[in-house]
């Protein structure tokens, strides 16, 4: 038996080294050229899982979105240009196309890419993550795009460093043939335990938008948006993603939201739509148009029944005085803060 036990131990290991040297021949490191045309997916199916694509420096042109259906980094050199042809969706439910669609492709990366339209047109989408928990974008930079990240179905994904300047077409007339319903930079629809970390975004209707819970959403800088912070839930009818909706399964839950910088947007920070137990810390928020944080109430401000948030927790320490205007209940609200008086500016 004791002989047995050894054959049997010694038997495994080589298993397992074999099952390692074939991960190792079916993956590798692959560089795309400059001027590619539609090679990106070849590239990424020829690193074979686990592998690495290096987009070299320069243009790479894609006529539509590469879907990626497995662990690879897709890794731009300094100056490497992804250009997409995606179109955009005007009104919901808003369809997404996106230039890379990640999707069942955990732990996944894309790093390093400058996504944009190519001239004189706004794309769709330039990341989708779906179903593909630990997946990473980081320190990209995102031009002429309808959205810039969305997270659907993927825990623990990670958005970070990223330079995003989404169409701010939301703010055209409805009568305009550019207008867009919806524009936004980074989007948590679900996944939980999601960090979306170091970015800096502009332009969008709402810059970074949380759903689900237990996620982290630390030292972005969000300027010039409609609303610079949102957690709040994707309701159903709003994207489509994949062929089917994309409904958050819960609002905006237990995130920490802290060290942020949000500054000239409408609003600063909103939390609304039944986002609850969530803790606000130490953000700066200056130069906002109507406030730097509300937590709302039921309201119909956007034409439809929203819930009222409830059960959060702002505190603000230090020298940055922020202005909350609390109509949610049984929200805390701590520190440096001027408190806007319902009864003079009215909750609606």
């Amino acid at each position: 038996m004791p002989f047995q036990s050894g054959a049997v131990r010694a038997l495994t290991f080589a298993i397992a080294i074999l099952a390692s040297g074939l991960v190792q021949a079916h993956s590798r490191t692959v560089r795309l050229a400059a001027g590619s045309i539609n090679g990106l997916a070849a590239a990424i199916a020829s690193a074979g899982p686990g592998g690495t694509v290096i987009l070299k420096t320069g243009l790479h042109t894609e006529s539509t979105t590469v879907t990626v259906g497995f662990r690879v980094n897709i890794i731009g050199q300094p100056g490497a240009i992804l250009e997409t042809s995606t179109s955009p969706d005007p009104d919901f439910p808003i369809t997404i196309e996106a230039a890379i669609h990640l999707k069942n492709a955990p732990h996944a990366k894309v790093q390093g890419i400058w996504f944009r339209a190519p001239a004189n047109t706004t794309g769709c989408c330039a990341v989708v993550i779906e179903d593909s928990a630990h997946a990473q974008v980081l320190d990209n930079r995102v031009t002429d795009y309808q959205f810039g990240v969305l997270v659907h179905h993927a825990d623990h994904a990670l958005v970070s460093g990223n330079t995003i300047q989404v169409s701010d077409a939301w703010a055209l007339d409805p009568s305009d043939p550019a207008f867009l319903a919806e524009s936004d930079g980074v989007i948590v629809i679900n996944g939980r335990h999601v960090r979306v970390t170091g970015n800096a975004i502009s332009g969008g209707f709402d810059s970074i938008w949380m759903c689900d819970e237990k996620g982290h959403c630390a030292d972005n800088t969000v300027t010039d948006n409609f609303i610079g912070l949102l957690l709040c839930r994707v309701a159903a009818g709003t994207f489509v993603i994949s062929g089917a909706d994309a409904e958050a399964s819960r609002p905006g839950t237990a995130w920490l939201v802290h060290r942020n910088n949000a500054h000239d947007n409408d609003w600063g920070i909103q939390v609304t739509d039944g986002s609850h137990d969530n803790l606000l810390f130490n953000n700066e928020a200056t130069g906002n148009h109507v406030y730097d944080c509300e937590l709302t109430g039921d309201t119909l401000r956007y034409g439809f029944f929203v819930p009222g948030c409830f059960d959060n927790l702002v505190v603000q320490s230090g020298r940055s005085r922020l202005i909350v205007k609390d109509c949610g209940a049984s929200n805390t609200v701590r520190g440096n803060v001027t408190l806007v008086d319902p009864a003079v500016d009215p909750c609606f």
